[in-house]
């Protein structure tokens, strides 16, 4: 399950840094729909602090619950800076930031796909360190170590 977890942090990680890239190329773009990319940075920082209080013990179900639902509303802040590029007027400098942002686009969505992947590693990691705490003798010594269950994101 720490396996899957560090898995899971370096793609998450490497996303990240695509879209702290991203974000000084579109402030002038969305110059009037700068609030998008303003929630879509904060969330960013909601993400990676969330990250912080799952790392080294990703078996504490509230903190990896937190984590999906930051998740959850980075792809929902993120589809909603797409659809302001996409709806961007076609003019000549539109279509110069075009040019530079598609290949960081495709390395964003590479990397989402990365996540996701990492993320149903996890989840399958995680389905046999819950059976193992139910068997016994683990489950007699689950409450003296403080084993618990995996989170599912």
């Amino acid at each position: 399950v720490l396996s899957a977890w560090t898995q899971l942090e370096q793609a998450r990680a490497r996303r990240d840094q695509v879209l702290a890239a991203l974000a000084p190329l579109l402030r002038a773009p969305l110059a009037r729909d700068h609030e998008a990319l303003d929630t879509l940075v904060g969330v960013m920082a909601q993400v990676r602090a969330s990250v912080a209080g799952v790392r080294g013990k990703p078996f504490v179900d509230s903190a990896i619950a937190v984590y999906a639902a930051y998740e959850i509303d980075l792809a929902e802040a993120w589809a909603h800076v797409r659809a302001l590029i996409d709806q961007a007027p076609a003019d000549e400098g539109a279509r110069t930031l075009a040019s530079r942002l598609h290949v960081e686009l495709a390395e964003l969505e590479l990397g989402s796909e990365a996540v996701a992947a990492a993320r149903q590693w996890f989840n399958l990691s995680a389905m046999p360190y819950d059976a193992a705490l139910l068997q016994m003798p683990t489950r007699l010594l689950k409450p003296w170590f403080g084993f618990q269950a995996a989170g599912r994101l």
